[in-house]
């Protein structure tokens, strides 16, 4: 996998981000926050916001929900399980979060030096969500913007801007996540020794 030069990307960006500006602003103060779920494999997720259902959540995509800004009850309940209920507490249209079902686990990891610099390093564990902890994200989520985030390993893109951030979120074993950070990254298949084979492959054409 392959870092484009950043020039021209960069001042792309540089115009983009004088034009958004007060936009930027407007939407930080009076805006909606996101929360984001993804079903567990096999499963769909109902959202339910404040006591009102406000949609479904399929496995294999990131689902986005607005949020007003506040304190709020989020309740997420796969079919045949019980339903959990959380507190969030939105503070400005910044907000983006990920949350999860009962017994359900995410793990965010960063693997720009993995797959992109050709370094024999396991990606480093940017955060975890539980039933009890959300997990906060970089929005947009877009290679323009610099934040990529897949959901597998071979969703990540060919080629991406120098520094941009790239993140893979994966479902993780929960008893792993409370554990050891190493171990929980041997659980996804992330060792010293299988990280070199992936440094080593050759960049896709």
């Amino acid at each position: 996998m392959k870092v484009t030069p950043s020039l021209v990307v960069a001042g792309l960006v540089g115009v983009v981000a004088l034009a958004g500006f007060g936009y930027a602003t407007f939407q930080t103060k009076f805006g909606k926050g996101k929360v984001y779920v993804i079903a567990p494999k096999g499963t769909t997720v109902d959202v339910a916001i404040d006591g009102a259902k406000v949609g479904q959540a399929q496995e294999g995509k990131l689902q986005p929900f607005d949020v007003a800004q506040g304190a709020h009850e989020v309740e997420l309940t796969i079919e045949g399980r019980p339903s959990h209920k959380r507190t969030i507490d939105v503070e400005n249209g910044t907000y983006s979060e990920v949350v999860t079902a009962q017994d359900q686990c995410l793990a965010l990891l960063d693997v720009y030096a993995t797959y992109y610099l050709g370094q024999p390093v396991v990606p480093r564990v940017v955060g975890v969500a539980t039933a009890e902890r959300s997990l906060p994200v970089k929005v947009p989520l877009s290679i323009e913007s610099g934040h990529v985030l897949a959901l597998a390993e071979d969703q990540l893109p060919d080629e991406i801007p120098q520094g941009a951030t790239v993140h893979l979120l994966l479902p993780v074993d929960c008893a792993a996540a409370a554990g050891d950070q190493a171990q929980m990254l041997a659980s996804l298949g992330y060792t010293p020794e299988s990280v070199a084979g992936k440094a080593a492959k050759p960049a896709p054409n």
